[in-house]
């Protein structure tokens, strides 16, 4: 595929990712001037969705929600944004970390 028509491709991305923003916000009530924040947001959720697949792509997500929550911008629009282009459960777990209140005691690990 051409330079060009790659091109063309991510314009008609970039251009579907804001008009569903845009949609979402207006429903929300958002104030217009917030706008380009939840843009940033939802752009970067496209890209580490793109970059990441699974559990790792669910936990960058929730980091990322709790990026944009601390600057103070609604947390619920911001899932409602992760969800419009991802599927990651509410809660994840991961299979490789030890659950520690299956130890007895600290003379398992030794």
């Amino acid at each position: 595929m051409g330079m060009q028509k790659r091109f063309g491709r991510a314009v008609e991305g970039q251009v579907m990712i804001e008009h569903d923003v845009k949609r979402l916000l207006q429903q929300a009530g958002v104030q217009p001037g917030l706008n380009h924040f939840y843009m940033a947001f939802a752009k970067k959720v496209v890209q580490i969705s793109r970059k990441h697949i699974g559990i790792t792509a669910c936990r960058e997500l929730e980091l990322l929600v709790e990026k944009w929550t601390a600057r103070d911008l609604n947390v619920n629009i911001l899932r409602d944004i992760r969800d419009l282009y991802t599927s990651c459960a509410p809660a994840v777990s991961d299979p490789f970390l030890l659950d520690v209140s299956l130890l007895d005691g600290l003379d398992v690990l030794s």
